[in-house]
């Protein structure tokens, strides 16, 4: 396993990466409890986790089996280490078709999941506007439930995304997309949904735009899939607002 020097730390929350780029899973989330239904990023973690809350949405889309049905497996899921639940991730994608190296650890033994997302992200069959990665995505992402970067987070990584998600509405505008400023007061899952609830995520504006803003706020700054994302100055070129939503 290759040791590399960590970067300064923060957390962030993904359905950006994944989620919000995979609709369903954005707006699925629905918990006024703030330490639910989330998908996050690490700085040195900026890769698709889920805890339970995930899990059910993932659930309710017939993607994949509850994790929990077998209280043998959850035993063993439980006692897993980080490194553990990661390369199991890689594992399944690896199974699905996307080229991952299992993952690094960084100098503090923790997962380096920036090198793993990149890596990710790289591989040419890792593709947002594919629904076979957004189904990938669906199968896998359940697998981090456990991890530690999964876990609680603080009132500081609460502040910073909330400020990072009003950042990322504020980009969606300026593609075009029709989005207001999300709505705290009912947890993120509302704040998703009041957002981007509206979207048509099936049309490729809304992916190209989700995929850019997500690349501009949360790292990976045009990752917007094959054939690159729009321009900040409109989500189909020009400054125009795309019909419809």
């Amino acid at each position: 396993m290759k040791i590399i020097t960590a970067e300064p730390r923060f957390r962030l929350m993904i359905p950006m990466v994944a989620a919000c780029l995979i609709g369903a899973i954005a707006l699925g989330c629905g918990s006024k409890d703030t330490s639910a239904g989330v998908a996050r990023l690490d700085d040195n973690n900026q890769v698709v986790a889920a805890d339970n809350s995930s899990q059910n949405i993932l659930q309710s889309e017939g993607s994949v089996e509850p994790l929990s049905d077998s209280s043998s497996s959850a035993e063993n899921i439980s006692e897993q280490t980080d490194e553990e639940v990661a390369t199991s991730f890689a594992e399944c994608l690896r199974g699905e078709g996307i080229n991952v190296p299992d993952p690094e650890l960084n100098a503090d033994g923790t997962v380096n999941m920036m090198a793993f997302r990149q890596s990710m992200i790289n591989d040419p069959n890792f593709n947002f506007q594919d629904p076979r990665t957004r189904q990938t995505i669906q199968k896998c992402v359940p697998l981090l439930q456990n991890a530690s970067f999964a876990g609680q987070r603080s009132q500081e990584d609460e502040i910073e995304l909330q400020d990072n998600l009003l950042e990322f509405a504020q980009c969606l505008r300026e593609t075009g997309l029709d989005v207001g400023d999300p709505d705290f007061s009912e947890g993120r899952g509302g704040a998703f949904r009041s957002m981007l609830g509206d979207l048509d995520f099936d049309r490729d504006f809304v992916q190209e735009a989700m995929s850019q803003c997500s690349g501009t706020v949360f790292g990976n700054e045009g990752a917007g899939g094959r054939g690159g994302p729009p321009g900040r100055g409109g989500a189909q070129g020009g400054g125009g607002r795309p019909p419809g939503r």
